[in-house]
């Protein structure tokens, strides 16, 4: 390159071409990246010093009770207006729900609060069925005294009066305690003596509390979706007058099926026999077919009676125990398996 150029310069040969300029690998546009960082600049800026409006949502209050809690003062109200416990104990039940239904609407719905709402309901309906269950036990120690006590034994009175001393215990002691003329009939029967109650009077205390126990149980059931619980009269007066006749004025979609004292006779009907004679798509362990047949005796061949034991019979053995009869496809594939 030296000797070229040196020539060059004396006039004794020409300029080398010049050497081909590498392309630039990384170009700054400064007016357009400029552009960007100002518009971002200016975006950061405008969210700093613009005032933007409060949110609306700190200012939304729920007014509607938990549902646990709503469930719960159904169900209290329900069993006040039916009268079937004694007022001091729903009473003191409807305050708990009061204590938290007062709360404000933000701590009613805190998880403290619902948790609270869940155990009172959960307390509630096991307070009820309690109650109910009481007033069954009391009316089944009374229902062998509808026929008469002078035909039961010491034993069996002593037995009844246990099971009625534990029902009134906890008819007396529990959540929710029975109403008062039921508890004063119960004590006066008990202390008087289960002999000296009277079949009448044992099956007119036997009924009150089969009708009291069915409506505590009722309203954990009914009560809280919109369903009424009705007393014996009324509950007669429906069944009388049965459902209704559609349209859009008559009440909330069909009417269900409803209970009457004579039961419906469908008849015997008639027995027919299915078969299916197409086993193609018979699986492993389906039936195919039943017969019914007697066993044949051969009476040459017939044995006598004998004694445990004193069987004997000739030794066998290298028998087949077990013969497939295979069809020459299957033949073919166990071959090709085994192979």
């Amino acid at each position: 390159m030296d000797a070229g150029l040196s020539a060059a310069a004396s006039g004794v040969a020409a300029w080398p071409a010049p050497a081909r300029r590498l392309p630039r690998l990384l170009r700054w546009h400064a007016p357009v990246t400029w552009g960007w960082l100002v518009a971002a600049g200016a975006l950061v800026c405008a969210g700093w010093w613009l005032p933007t409006p409060e949110s609306d949502v700190a200012g939304v209050r729920p007014v509607e009770k938990p549902p646990a809690l709503a469930q719960t003062e159904a169900w209290l109200q329900e069993l006040t207006q039916l009268q079937v416990a004694d007022p001091a104990s729903v009473e003191a039940m409807q305050a708990r729900a009061r204590d938290l239904a007062e709360r404000s609407p933000e701590n009613q719905y805190s998880h403290s609060s619902l948790e609270a709402a869940d155990a009172l309901r959960d307390q509630t309906a096991a307070a009820m069925h309690g109650l109910a269950d009481g007033m069954d036990a009391a009316s089944a120690a009374l229902s062998p005294l509808e026929k008469g006590g002078g035909s039961l034994t010491d034993a069996q009175l002593k037995g009844l009066g246990e099971r009625l001393d534990a029902a009134l215990k906890g008819l007396r002691e529990g959540s929710l305690t029975a109403r008062g003329d039921l508890l004063k009939q119960l004590s006066a029967a008990q202390l008087a003596g289960l002999r000296s109650l009277s079949p009448e009077d044992a099956a007119k205390l036997g009924r009150q509390l089969d009708g009291a126990a069915k409506q505590a149980r009722g309203v954990v059931g009914a009560a809280g979706g919109d369903v009424q619980i009705a007393g014996e009269g009324e509950a007669a007066g429906l069944l009388a007058r049965g459902p209704g006749r559609g349209g859009v004025s008559r009440g909330p979609g069909e009417a269900p099926l409803t209970f009457t004292e004579n039961s419906s006779d469908a008849g015997s009907g008639q027995t027919q026999a299915v078969s299916n004679d197409d086993t193609k798509h018979a699986a492993l362990g389906d039936l195919l077919d039943t017969q019914r047949g007697e066993h044949e005796i051969d009476p040459a061949k017939a044995v006598a009676v004998s004694a445990a034991g004193a069987v004997a019979a000739p030794a066998t053995g290298g028998e087949a125990v077990w013969v497939d009869r295979l069809t020459p496809d299957e033949r073919a594939a166990l071959k090709d398996f085994f192979k």
